[in-house]
């Protein structure tokens, strides 16, 4: 496995039904073109002791926080992940809006030109829409979109994430190079046992 060098195709899917028993997507679309991301696992621990020592640590997933920064968004995507309108070419903001509950998808390219790939089932970019705006002055300082969320495991079984490093792929492992071929046509499901 090489070192990170890259990201791409930062995509995300509307999460259509999230219960007990069903997880559902829409089709993936693409978000942005990507310049930077961060996601960030956290996870709470409490040790038991007894006898003067640790006898257990329990361990929960608190959540996942993101950061991605991408070249721009367009207003069909604004709308995508925080639930305004878009009517007739004409973005509406209103207060009553809520931010759309997606699955976010990327890969990120090794040293040795292999690629990790990653979905996320369940978050929402919860973060401030925040634009920066800047006269162009002598020479012009093009800006980037950030968009931040919190993303947690789906109600079904707990899953959070599904990966696949493509450097660590083993040859008989033909269900997952498989996955990769069609990664971001939909929300890869975890392959059975």
């Amino acid at each position: 496995m090489g070192r990170l060098v890259g990201l791409r195709d930062v995509t995300i899917a509307k999460v259509i039904e999230n219960t007990d028993t069903t997880y559902q997507t829409d089709e993936p679309v693409k978000l942005f073109k990507a310049v930077s991301g961060k996601v960030t696992v956290k996870r709470s621990s409490e040790k038991i002791t007894s006898d003067d020592e640790i006898e257990e640590i329990l361990s929960d997933l608190d959540s996942i926080d993101v950061e991605f920064v991408g070249n721009k968004l367009t207003m069909q995507r604004i709308a995508d992940i925080y639930g305004c309108r878009l009517v007739k070419g004409m973005l509406i903001d209103n207060q009553d809006d809520r931010p759309v509950e997606i699955a976010l998808g990327f890969r990120a390219k090794e040293t040795n030109g292999k690629y990790q790939f990653h979905w996320l089932y369940c978050g929402k970019f919860d973060g401030d829409d925040e634009q920066d705006y800047e006269s162009k002055g002598e020479k012009p300082n093009p800006k980037t979109k950030t968009v931040k969320g919190t993303f947690y495991a789906r109600k079904k079984d707990g899953n959070f994430r599904v990966r696949v490093h493509e450097s660590e792929l083993l040859g008989s492992e033909n269900e997952a190079k498989q996955a990769i071929d069609s990664w971001f046509s939909q929300v890869q499901e975890p392959l059975e046992d």
